[in-house]
């Protein structure tokens, strides 16, 4: 399974406020990565699951989980910015920075449209070299 495709998945249905989809596809897409944490959160959660709620559980799991092994910052920041979590999503973005992460560069996507106005977002874009 082609993992930019899964996350292509998710954030398409979260832009088209598909959210049952999104879940879905978070679900699959965390199955691929690995995080068992995550799929049993949402075979736990209700079929109506309020979703900023569960994308900020699925993510604060993430970050749980990063205490003990590695687990790339822009994965835990992406399901923060679904959440609707500013603050935490921009914090994972610098930690991001911190470690070098690879998925940084794609900072473009519409994804962080919620973040994108925010000063720390705005100074982490300068730092990037990266056009705003």
């Amino acid at each position: 399974t082609d993992l930019l495709a899964l996350f292509g998945l998710v954030s398409v249905h979260h832009h088209k406020r598909e959210y049952k989809q999104a879940l879905n596809s978070v679900n699959r897409l965390a199955k691929v990565q690995g995080y068992g944490e995550v799929t049993t959160l949402l075979a736990q959660t209700a079929e109506e699951a309020d979703y900023s709620k569960t994308m900020n559980l699925a993510a604060d799991i993430l970050a749980a989980r990063s205490r003990e092994t590695f687990v790339l910052p822009t994965d835990i920041a992406i399901w923060y910015a679904y959440a609707g979590d500013t603050d935490a999503c921009l914090e994972w973005l610098d930690r991001a920075y911190q470690v070098q992460d690879p998925a940084l560069p794609y900072l473009w996507i519409p994804d962080y449209d919620g973040v994108r106005n925010d000063s720390r977002f705005v100074a982490l874009m300068k730092r990037m070299n990266l056009p705003q």
